[in-house]
């Protein structure tokens, strides 16, 4: 017994049930489009693998396997990203999962890949007696004053994102990317491919997914950063802010007129996004003295994900001290 590549059958076989716990706000239907959409994208083709454990020739397990790249200090790793793993209710609790990970993890190791990675939704102790270290998962949040504020920076110009932000996205990301411990690599095409997913659930999800939302970030009239949000309830979540810091600091200042103009009451994101706030955990750290001096913003609260949790696999000995690195740079919109 050992994995395979996925037929379409095996897939809708797994998609029958997980579709109960999985499906976003959508229907059977369109689940099955969802999936079938992001296994046939041109990123997809090259970097996505659906593997099925199968037994008595019965699907009994299943994940995804992403071929990602992983920069760290100018130099680039190909890593296996696991996701989507998935036991077949009849068949629980018998050690398949266990099997189809550590088959995964070989398939990796015997094609030349320096290690995986993957973003546990369960107790990572599991994850932990594979072999798996966890990197830190943090979320943050900041509840947002009372009362007007005021900033020498202009209204923020808050869009929905686009195929045609792309390119300057990459462009922005990958310069700000080079400063990091690590990260993902990213191209076009892997945007393009993340940013479908979105937009897909955006418009089809009967959750009211929020759309992603675009800020940039003007230094002589060029785009130098730019910040990814979204609007739930009264909360606005950062995905992402990059750029150098001079335009983060602009991107700060402009997400917080966004918050108050939309009678937001908290921010948050994960713990990457607030690399910024250190050491101090206050937005005083990057807002202006004439924009928190009519009001008192309360401190950070940091609080442990209890899902999205990066945990990661070298198989270089080099690339264990990204344990040391802390705030985990891994930013939302790269969750697998």
């Amino acid at each position: 017994m050992t994995i395979v590549q996925a037929e379409w059958s095996d897939i809708l076989t797994v998609l029958h049930e997980s579709h109960q716990i999985w499906s976003p706000g959508l229907r059977k239907d369109q689940y099955q489009e969802y999936m079938w959409r992001q296994m046939n994208h041109p990123w997809a083709r090259r970097n996505y693998k659906f593997f099925v454990l199968k037994h008595k020739s019965q699907v009994v397990c299943s994940c995804k396997l992403y071929t990602v790249n992983l920069a760290s200090k100018g130099k680039q790793y190909i890593f296996g990203g696991i996701g989507a793993i998935y036991t077949m209710s009849l068949f629980r609790n018998q050690g398949f999962a266990t099997k189809l990970i550590a088959d995964v993890i070989e398939y990796c190791y015997n094609n030349e890949y320096d290690g995986t990675i993957l973003f546990s939704d369960i107790d990572p102790e599991f994850y932990n007696r594979l072999g798996f270290a966890e990197l830190g998962a943090a979320d943050f949040g900041v509840h947002m004053p009372k009362g007007d504020m005021h900033s020498a920076y202009c209204a923020p110009n808050v869009t929905y994102v686009e195929r045609h932000h792309i390119p300057i996205m990459i462009s922005i990301y990958n310069k700000w990317q080079r400063r990091q411990a690590y990260g993902f690599q990213r191209s076009e095409l892997y945007l393009h491919y993340k940013l479908g997913r979105e937009r897909f659930l955006a418009d089809y999800s009967t959750l009211s997914w929020p759309k992603l939302e675009i800020t940039f970030a003007l230094e002589n009239a060029i785009q130098t950063g730019y910040a990814l949000t979204e609007r739930g309830g009264h909360n606005l979540r950062i995905l992402e802010l990059v750029g150098p810091e001079s335009a983060r600091r602009q991107l700060w200042c402009a997400l917080v007129e966004h918050a108050i103009t939309h009678r937001m009451h908290k921010v948050r994101g994960w713990e990457s996004v607030a690399a910024d706030l250190f050491p101090g955990f206050r937005m005083e750290e990057v807002l202006p003295q004439e924009m928190t001096k009519p009001c008192a913003f309360a401190p950070l609260t940091y609080t442990q994900r209890n899902w999205g949790r990066p945990m990661y696999m070298p198989f270089d000995e080099k690339l264990e001290d990204w344990m040391e690195h802390f705030p985990c740079p891994f930013l939302e919109l790269d969750h697998l």
